[in-house]
C-alpha cells in the first residue's frame, strides 16, 4: 500500500524580532536583559525566534468557522527575549494548508484557543481519536489538555505503565484511545521492534505487538487500527485491541533525528501527516516549517476464490461471491475481475467483467445450463 501526498502547507512564519537592530552587548542600554545564542540568533536577523525542537501535532475543530478544521503544531523555539524559550503554537488551514499563524506564553491566546502551550515541559503531543488533545510531562506522566483552562493535567504516571518507563525512545511514541481505555508506547522492557498496548486508567500491561523497525511515533488512525512509524519509514499497521498485525509499508520518510518529527493522523482528510524540522533560511533566518500530508492507496494483492452462495443447479441463476483485498485485508474498491466457466456451454456467468465495490465485494450471476460438474474461475491483476 503507497502513499501519496496530496497536502504541503504553507511555510510558517516567525514573529518579527522586538530588537530588529544589530547588538554588540548582552543588552541594549537602557533595556532590560536578553539573552543571545549561537547563530543565527547571535547575528543581526529580523526575527526574534527560530524553532529549536518539533514537540507534536493534532488536529482540531476550527473555533472560527464551523465545518473547517486546523493543524495545529507545537514547537519549542528559542527566542531573543526572556527568558530565552518559547513554546510556540504554529497553525495551518487543515484543508487548504494556508498558514493562520502563531500563539505562545507570550502572546494572549483567545479562550476559543487556549492550547497549553505555555508549558515547555509538555511534549509528544497528539490528538486522541475522540478529538481530545493528550502529550506527556518530561517523560514522567501522561497528561490531557484541558480546554477550558488551557492547561495540561495529569492522568498517569508513566513510570507505573507494566512496571517499566515509558516513551523512552522518541517524539510521539505514545497513543490514547479514551474510549477503549487504550494506551500504546514504547516500554523500557520492549525489544527494537515492539510496541506495548496498557490499560490507560491503572497502567497494567496488557499485551506486546511486534512490529517491523523500532517504532520512534506511533498514532491510532481508526477505532482499533494504529500505525508505528519506524525510523526507516516502515509503518506498520496492527489492531491493538486483538494484537494482530494487519501489513507493512516502507514510505521512504526516513529521518535520522526523529526527536524533530512530528507524526499524526488526520481523521477530517484520513491521511498521515508529517512534518520534519528543517533549517532556517539565512541569513535572515525565515522559518521553512511545512506540513506534509500523505495518503495510503491501496493496492490489490489477493482475492477470495468464487463462491456460489446456492448450490448451482440446471437451470437456476445463483449470486456468486468475490472479495479483492489489500496489504492491510482492507477491501479494494474498482478492481476489474474477468470471470469464467470450465464449459461454457455447460453454464454462463453475467457479467463476464465486472469492477469491485467500496468494501472489495464482487457478485456475479452464474446460470446452469446443462446437468454436471463444471467450474467457476475469477481473474484480475494486480501489481
Amino acid at each position: 500500500m503507497p502513499i501519496k501526498k496530496v497536502l504541503t502547507t504553507e511555510k510558517a512564519t516567525y514573529r518579527l524580532s522586538p530588537w530588529p537592530v544589530p547588538r554588540t552587548g548582552l543588552w541594549p542600554p537602557g533595556e532590560p536583559i536578553h539573552y543571545f545564542y549561537a547563530s543565527p540568533i547571535d547575528t543581526y536577523r529580523i526575527y526574534g525566534e527560530y524553532v529549536a525542537s518539533v514537540r507534536g501535532m493534532a488536529t482540531i475543530k476550527s473555533p472560527v468557522y464551523p465545518g473547517e478544521f486546523e493543524i495545529w503544531l507545537y514547537t519549542m523555539t528559542t527566542t531573543d527575549d526572556w527568558p530565552s524559550w518559547n513554546t510556540v503554537l504554529m497553525i495551518f488551514n487543515g484543508k487548504t494548508g494556508a498558514f493562520i499563524g502563531t500563539e505562545g506564553n507570550s502572546t494572549v491566546m483567545s479562550n476559543a484557543r487556549k492550547s497549553g502551550v505555555s508549558n515547555y515541559t509538555v511534549r509528544d503531543i497528539f490528538t486522541a481519536p475522540d478529538g481530545s488533545i493528550w502529550g506527556n510531562r518530561n517523560n514522567n506522566w501522561l497528561v490531557k489538555l484541558n480546554t477550558q483552562t488551557g492547561t495540561f493535567e495529569e492522568q498517569l504516571s508513566l513510570f507505573d505503565i507494566g512496571g517499566n518507563i515509558g516513551t523512552i525512545w522518541g517524539l510521539s511514541a505514545i497513543a490514547v484511545d479514551q474510549q477503549a481505555g487504550i494506551l500504546i508506547t514504547r516500554l523500557g522492557s520492549d525489544a527494537a521492534h515492539q510496541i506495548s498496548v496498557c490499560d490507560l486508567a491503572t497502567g497494567d500491561f496488557i499485551r506486546r505487538i511486534n512490529i517491523c523497525g523500532r517504532a520512534r511515533s506511533v498514532f491510532i488512525a481508526d477505532q482499533q487500527v494504529a500505525y508505528t512509524a519506524a525510523e526507516d519509514g516502515t509503518l506498520t499497521a496492527f489492531n491493538y485491541l486483538t494484537g494482530q498485525v494487519y501489513g507493512a509499508l516502507h514510505t521512504g520518510l526516513a529521518y535520522s533525528n526523529f526527536t524533530n518529527v512530528a507524526y499524526s493522523w488526520d481523521p477530517y482528510m484520513r491521511r498521515i501527516l508529517v512534518c520534519p524540522q528543517v533549517p532556517d533560511t539565512l541569513p535572515d533566518g525565515d522559518c521553512n516549517l511545512q506540513v506534509h500530508g500523505y495518503y495510503p492507496i491501496p493496492l490489490p494483492v489477493g482475492m477470495t476464490p468464487p463462491i456460489p452462495l446456492r448450490y448451482p443447479q440446471k437451470g437456476k441463476t445463483v449470486q456468486v461471491w468475490n472479495r479483492v483485498y489489500g496489504g492491510a485485508s482492507e477491501g479494494i474498491a474498482g478492481q476489474e475481475l474477468t470471470y469464467t466457466v470450465g464449459n461454457d456451454s455447460a453454464a454462463t456467468v453475467s457479467p463476464g467483467r465486472k469492477a469491485s465495490e467500496n468494501n472489495g465485494v464482487v457478485l456475479v450471476q452464474l446460470a446452469g445450463v446443462l446437468a454436471g460438474a463444471n467450474s467457476i474461475v475469477s481473474e484480475t491483476s494486480v501489481p
